[in-house]
């Protein structure tokens, strides 16, 4: 499931992620995207597996897809300190959702 966090960029793709009270099912389906401005809740916990070394032998990871990873969490940290601020001025606690 991908976590969209802002309409004009790609969404984020974690191997998993947590948001207590969000459904995994819409219309009978599992949800193939998570919309942070539609659900207003913000993932408890988001995980993405990567394994540089395995049994001795290192796996190159190219240094485009760790800093595309690492530019990816500095977004979604911002967008969602964004979220908080916005759910503030609805008077929403966001420790809450």
């Amino acid at each position: 499931m991908g976590i969209d966090y802002d309409p004009y960029q790609a969404a984020i793709v974690p191997d998993g992620c947590l948001s207590r009270g969000v459904s995994r099912i819409i219309d009978g389906d599992r949800r193939l995207v998570y919309f942070l401005w539609e659900e207003q809740v913000i993932p408890q916990f988001v995980l993405a597996v990567v394994f540089p070394e395995q049994q001795g032998q290192r796996y190159p990871i190219p240094e485009e897809t760790i800093q595309a990873a690492h530019q990816a969490v500095d977004r979604l940290s911002q967008r969602t300190q964004k979220l908080k601020a916005y759910l503030k001025t609805l008077a929403i606690d966001p420790s809450q959702v």
